[in-house]
This record gives C-alpha cells, structure tokens and sequence, in this order.
C-alpha cells in the first residue's frame, strides 16, 4: 500500500505558507512605511521593534519552520495525543500571535506613539 507523505501533511504545509506570507509581507509593509517616514535620513527616534522587523523579521520565519518540525514529530509519535486538530489549532494560534506582533509594529512604524489613542 502507499501512503501519500505530502497529503498527511496538508495542515503543516497550508499553516507554514500563510505564516510566512504573514511575516515577509508584515516585514516589507514595516519597511515601506519607515521608508516614507524618511528612514534612516532624518534625526528621529526610530522605534526599535519597527526597525528590528525592516531590518532582521525575515528572520521570523524560523518560528513557522520549527512549528512545523514539532508539529510533525507530535503527529508522528505514537505515544502522543496530538492529533491533525490540534496541528490546526497550534498552527492558528501561532498565526494569531504573529498577526498581532505584526499588527503592533506596523501601528509603530506609522509614527503613532501607542496602540491606543487618545481623542480628545
């Protein structure tokens, strides 16, 4: 009998493609953003996760690769609880807390001082 090795990993593949979009697309929005701030020409205080994630975020990507590796080596293990479900889960959760880290840089490179604004 064969067994598809690729099709017993959809969830693996599907989750670390949307996180790496999610990462190399939040790095070149941070940067562009910087970019037209005027980054690094101007005498400014740059935030420094802002100009972390412009210069290194690629670099997150790591975290998805590593998802992935214990993701797979749960799964296979026989003695283990983790199940497609929860690949999915901890996949989505690790989405999530990217996306939120992403979301905060870029309010950062903005030039907004804090996530919450005060209106007057």
């Amino acid at each position: 009998m064969k067994v598809d090795k690729l099709g017993s990993y959809t969830v693996q593949l599907v989750m670390m493609a949307l996180n790496t979009a999610l990462i190399l697309s939040g790095s070149m929005v941070v940067a562009t953003l910087l970019k037209l701030r005027g980054f690094p020409e101007r005498n400014y205080d740059w935030p420094l996760l802002a100009v972390f994630v412009r210069n290194w975020g690629f670099i997150l990507v790591i975290l998805p690769a590593i998802w992935v590796t214990i993701s797979i080596s749960l799964e296979r293990n026989a003695q283990s609880n983790f199940s497609t479900r929860s690949s999915l889960i901890s996949g989505l959760l690790l989405f999530a807390g990217l996306a939120v880290l992403i979301i905060i840089v870029v309010v950062l490179a903005n030039g907004a001082g804090s996530i919450i604004q005060v209106v007057e």
